[in-house]
């Protein structure tokens, strides 16, 4: 599984996908958060305070937009400034 994976939003949704994703035997996952990294033990992933610089230090295959509905235009446009193919959103109805 040679999938380079960035997560942008560690809430309740982006750690349940952060969970479905290493459950599945992914490994090379990386996270953007904008409030800092969190108390809890999440060492073996690197941290980014943007998707752009997360890309600019690695290369990104996949992104999963977890932030609020509101954010997801903006983060949505990051990721497409930074030719990213595969973008998926985690949307609650």
């Amino acid at each position: 599984m040679n999938k380079s994976i960035l997560i942008v939003g560690l809430g309740s949704i982006g750690k349940r996908h952060l969970r479905n994703l290493v459950e599945l035997g992914y490994r090379n996952i990386s996270i953007v958060t904008r409030h800092g990294i969190p108390v809890e033990s999440f060492e073996e992933f690197e941290f980014y305070t943007s998707i752009s610089s997360a890309c600019s230090s690695k290369f990104v295959n996949v992104v999963i937009i977890s932030t609020p509905t509101s954010n997801h235009i903006i983060d949505l446009l990051e990721a497409l400034e930074n030719n990213i193919k595969n973008i998926y959103f985690s949307i609650l109805i």
